[in-house]
């Protein structure tokens, strides 16, 4: 009897202990069951000036289904206190293509800002609200034409101007958007259409390549170039030229080089200056840059000519006239619709030094889309 009474005592003990046990299972089911909510949030958004006053900032609307309010906040560069600009209710359909919206602000001139979009999830039985991403966007939109088209204008070891500046205008499309600059481009490809001609050279299409900055609302135009002599100068072949033609060159136009701000031609100055050290970084000679955003002014096509042959000769900024107006019809365009301008000629590709390190070296054209784009927000916020 003893035994037994030990016995069932223990039996008694292990079914409280089991009991218990139980309990805690289940607690532990509902704690886990609580774990598996989803997380909701933004990760990617992008962004597009509207106006001067305007930002507006996208995102997907596949979400709508699980998100209940949207909230748009806006932080300085480089800080961390977010303030909310505005809410936007979720209509529920997942299937409604994208979100957005538009920040009006309060004064005029470039901003700069980076963007985030918090959510109030629909059920938070089911949800719960995650950290995403943010984008850095601004109210300065830059026309970027990479000159000429498909295979123009060739130097040695297969090198193309219409394909080399179209090389490196894809990268400074890039390297703007990711700093939060917005961009039109001319051309993403090896063709071009404007005016409703093809690949077409004559004053009237390179004119509207120009006048489309202002049509696209930009606030900025940047033709992208290499340069080349003339024929057999300096007594050789004009694609064999000797390594002391080799300079930069940043043209304006008369709108950059009348603005009071300074500002284009500031930009400009910097590239030059910059584009040079790049091409000396990489083995290529460069002539020195002659650092300042005062442009020489060129009025004669024979002095011009001169310089433009010349060996040994720095490189600058400069203001090239035809008759009253810019001599490059890009410039014209841009300056007719009152859009600042620039035509920047990176090197010689009648120099074959250049043609050669461009073509084996990728990272030349990289380093010029970092030049020019840290020339803009050096001077255009």
């Amino acid at each position: 009897m003893f035994r037994f009474k030990r016995t069932a005592s223990a039996l008694l003990a292990a079914a409280v202990i089991l009991g218990s046990t139980a309990g805690t299972l289940g607690a532990s089911a509902l704690s886990v069951s609580a774990d598996e909510k989803k997380p909701v949030s933004i990760s990617k958004l992008t962004f597009k000036k509207i106006t001067n006053r305007k930002i507006r900032i996208y995102w997907s609307g596949t979400k709508d289904d699980r998100v209940k309010t949207y909230i748009v906040q806006r932080a300085d560069i480089g800080g961390s206190s977010w303030k909310t600009v505005g809410r936007i209710n979720s209509d529920g359909d997942r299937t409604n293509g994208k979100n957005y919206f538009t920040d009006i602000l309060n004064t005029v001139g470039h901003q700069r800002y980076t963007y985030r979009v918090k959510v109030k999830v629909a059920d938070s039985t089911k949800y719960y609200a995650a950290t995403g991403g943010s984008v850095t966007a601004s109210n300065l939109r830059v026309c970027i034409d990479p000159g000429h088209y498909n295979k123009e204008n060739a130097g040695t070891y297969g090198y193309t101007e219409g394909e080399a500046v179209l090389t490196t205008g894809l990268l400074l499309r890039d390297s703007l958007k990711s700093a939060g600059i917005d961009v039109f481009m001319t051309r993403d490809d090896k063709d071009i259409t404007v005016g409703g001609k093809k690949n077409a050279d004559d004053g009237d299409q390179l004119f509207a390549r120009g006048t489309i900055a202002g049509e696209k609302k930009c606030d900025l135009f940047v033709s992208l170039h290499s340069n080349a002599n003339s024929y057999n100068a300096n007594g050789r072949d004009t694609t064999d030229q000797p390594k002391y033609i080799n300079k930069t060159m940043v043209f304006v136009n008369k709108t950059a080089y009348k603005e009071q701000s300074k500002s284009t031609r500031r930009v400009a100055n910097y590239i030059g200056k910059y584009i040079t050290t790049v091409n000396r970084a990489h083995g290529v000679y460069s002539c020195p840059w002659y650092n300042s955003s005062k442009p020489a002014v060129y009025t004669d096509d024979s002095e011009f000519g001169e310089y433009n042959d010349g060996l040994k000769l720095k490189g600058r900024l400069i203001y090239r006239k035809w008759g009253s107006d810019d001599y490059y019809a890009v410039l014209r365009g841009a300056a007719y619709v009152g859009v600042p301008g620039m035509l920047i000629e990176h090197g010689y590709h009648t120099y074959p030094g250049y043609c050669k390190k461009f073509m084996s070296d990728s990272g030349i054209a990289a380093e010029y889309a970092s030049v020019e784009t840290a020339a803009m927000l050096k001077y255009l916020f």
